[in-house]
């Protein structure tokens, strides 16, 4: 007994824009236990800036697993025909614009004068220098007071 199987060109899965433009195609992968049948085929590889339209619903076609089996027991040509998956444009993200910074004026900060420790040239210190003036003005004090007294 012969029986004679028609062979049929595979079809294809086709990614095409809402333009009608076929942006990825891949043939459907052959069952090699049977010829005259298809295994479920992956999708091609979304082109970047593209994106699989969500929700549709196309015969063979399982969004969760991403695969195509383009095999219909009413139609077994089925697998000679391509399935047509949409897709849209990603809109790219608009980058937020980084504001550049200002330099800013670098004022160099004054430098707070030191308080001497000695006097210059005679070695005497500012605190000794200090208590001593301190005594004369009371001991000045003193005076004018005793002469008013008096």
């Amino acid at each position: 007994m012969v029986c004679e199987v028609p062979l049929l060109n595979l079809g294809s899965i086709q990614l095409v824009d809402q333009d009608g433009n076929v942006v990825a195609t891949k043939r459907y992968d052959n069952d090699t236990t049977n010829i005259s049948r298809v295994i479920a085929t992956s999708l091609p590889a979304v082109p970047t800036g593209y994106e699989i339209v969500p929700g549709q619903t196309v015969y063979g076609y399982n969004e969760a697993t991403g695969m195509v089996d383009a095999n219909n027991p009413a139609n077994r040509d089925a697998i000679g025909a391509n399935t047509v998956i949409r897709v849209q444009r990603v809109a790219a993200p608009t980058p937020t614009p980084t504001p550049t910074p200002q330099p800013q004026p670098v004022v160099p900060a004054t430098p707070k004068p030191e308080e001497p420790k000695a006097l210059a040239k005679t070695g005497t210190s500012v605190a000794g220098i200090a208590i001593a003036t301190a005594l004369v003005t009371i001991a000045g004090a003193a005076l004018v007071v005793r002469k008013k007294i008096a």
